[in-house]
C-alpha cells in the first residue's frame, strides 16, 4: 500500500520536466503529490537524505514513509495517484516495457541534462 504524498523532485528548468509535473499537478485532484523544485539556486537537498546530484541524474520520488523510487517507477507512481493506474499497469506489461524507451524517443540519460532532451538515432544498417 502506497503511504501518500509522494514527493516528486524535478527540474523545473527543464521545459519538459516542468510540463509533465503541471500536467501531475492539474491531474492530481486529491493532493496525494507533492512536487519539489530542485532548480532554484538556493535549494537544498540535505533534508530529503538525496544528494543534489543524484536528484539532476534520473528522476526521484520519495514515499511518506522515507521509500525512495527512481525512474520509470516514479512515473508509474504519479500516475497511480492521479488516477491514471490502468497507464501504469500498461507500462509493465511484457510486450510494452522493452518498448518504453524507443516510443518516447529520448535517451535514458536522465532528468535536466541536455541529452535527456536529445532524440535517439537509429544506427544505418551496415
Amino acid at each position: 500500500m502506497a503511504v501518500y504524498p509522494l514527493t516528486v523532485f524535478y527540474d523545473g528548468a527543464c521545459p519538459i520536466c516542468a510540463r509533465e509535473m503541471a500536467l501531475m499537478k492539474r491531474l492530481d485532484r486529491t493532493r496525494r503529490l507533492t512536487l519539489l523544485d530542485f532548480s532554484p539556486a538556493g535549494f537544498d537537498a540535505a533534508p530529503t537524505g538525496l544528494a543534489a546530484a543524484d536528484l539532476s541524474a534520473v528522476l526521484h520520488a520519495q514515499w511518506a514513509d522515507g521509500t525512495v523510487i527512481t525512474g520509470i517507477d516514479v512515473f508509474r507512481a504519479m500516475w497511480e495517484a492521479v488516477g491514471l493506474g490502468l497507464l501504469s499497469r500498461l507500462n509493465r506489461l511484457p510486450l510494452v516495457a522493452p518498448r518504453r524507451r524507443p516510443m518516447l524517443g529520448l535517451r535514458q540519460t536522465g532528468f535536466g541534462s541536455p541529452a535527456a532532451t536529445t532524440p535517439v538515432r537509429e544506427m544505418p544498417a551496415s
